[in-house]
Parts: C-alpha cells; sequence; structure tokens
C-alpha cells in the first residue's frame, strides 16, 4: 500500500512516550514528534484527554513544568484535533475484527477512525500492535533514532523541535513516569 500522502494519525501512548522511562519508546516518539514537526498530524480528541489524565495524576509543580511544552507544542505544531464520526462508530459495530478484540473502545474506535481515513497511525499501544490485519495502517519508526539523553548540552546540535520548544521540553522531563501508565 502507498504510504505516501497518507493522513498521519498520533494516539496518546505516542506524545505521552515523549516522556516515557523507557529510553526506547521516549527516542521513537521524539523522533516521530520531530520527523512531522512541521507537517500536519491528526490526534483524536479522546486521545488528547488521555494526555491530560495522565498529566493530572502528578504534582502542581510537575504539571507547571510539563504544560508549557505541551501548550507551545499543540500550538507551533500542526496537530488537527478531530472527533469521531458517525462511519467510525458504524465501524466499530459492524467491522467483527474490532468488535470481537479485547481492545478498550478507545482503543476500537482509533483503529475504526484510522481505517476510516486510511491514515498511518504512530502508536505503542501493544494491543493495537498485535492486530495483524491493521499492520498496513501503522506507521514505521525511523532508525535514525533521537537520543536525547546523551545530547551534550554545552556543544552545537540540531534541535528536535526549535531552540524554544526545546528548552520547554528539557523543563518538562520532570515528568518522566511508568510507560505502563499511559
Amino acid at each position: 500500500m502507498n504510504t505516501k500522502n497518507r493522513k498521519i494519525f498520533i494516539d496518546a501512548s505516542l506524545f505521552m512516550g515523549m516522556h516515557s522511562n523507557d529510553e526506547k519508546i521516549r527516542n521513537q516518539s521524539l523522533s516521530v514528534m520531530s520527523e512531522q514537526f512541521s507537517k500536519c498530524i491528526y490526534m483524536n480528541l479522546e486521545q488528547v484527554g488521555m494526555c491530560d489524565e495522565v498529566v493530572w495524576r502528578y504534582s502542581r509543580n510537575i504539571q507547571d513544568d510539563y504544560y508549557p511544552f505541551m501548550d507551545i507544542l499543540h500550538s507551533e505544531m500542526d496537530i488537527t484535533r478531530i472527533g469521531y464520526c458517525s462511519a467510525d462508530i458504524a465501524r466499530l459495530n459492524k467491522d467483527r475484527r474490532l468488535s470481537e478484540t479485547s481492545l478498550s473502545v478507545q482503543s476500537a474506535l482509533l483503529v475504526a477512525q484510522t481505517i476510516n481515513n486510511n491514515a498511518l497511525l504512530y502508536t505503542h499501544d501493544k494491543n493495537i500492535l498485535s492486530l495483524a490485519y491493521f499492520n498496513e495502517y501503522l506507521g514505521e519508526f525511523s532508525s535514525n533514532r533521537h537520543n536525547y539523553d546523551h545530547v551534550e548540552r554545552n556543544l552545537k546540535r540540531n534541535y528536535t523541535f526549535s531552540p524554544k520548544l526545546d528548552q520547554l521540553y528539557d523543563t518538562s522531563r520532570s515528568l518522566i513516569f511508568p510507560f505502563e501508565q499511559c
């Protein structure tokens, strides 16, 4: 299947993966967000809310460190937030592959939405990744990983996003959580 010119979808596991304690997940998430920074990506409204749910579990101080990064990223990056439509619900109800899985309703609707948009979904969700029929809709993580933890701060480096946003990301990393929380 041609992957050019397909919409790029991300979910909460990818977005929050930028703050995961798992270095591989964190680097994959940063890589996708950096590669897509100047492009349009899609994230459904429920997935956006799921990100907030993770952050709100932490103290006010950590939230205050985290939210400026998230706010500016959502402002500077073309992240189109979309809701579900009736076709997504119809697919969930009619497609037995979705209705007969152990996916949560949120994940099943995300899969239905991705299929209906013929999009590519970047996710770390193990349940979604295990769906063999969905492989053609999964974005592949590039082998050119950012290794943010090992960059020497005093040397000239490539920015992940922009100088200002990278500085906010550094501050936001007071929120590092076990990936399983997402």
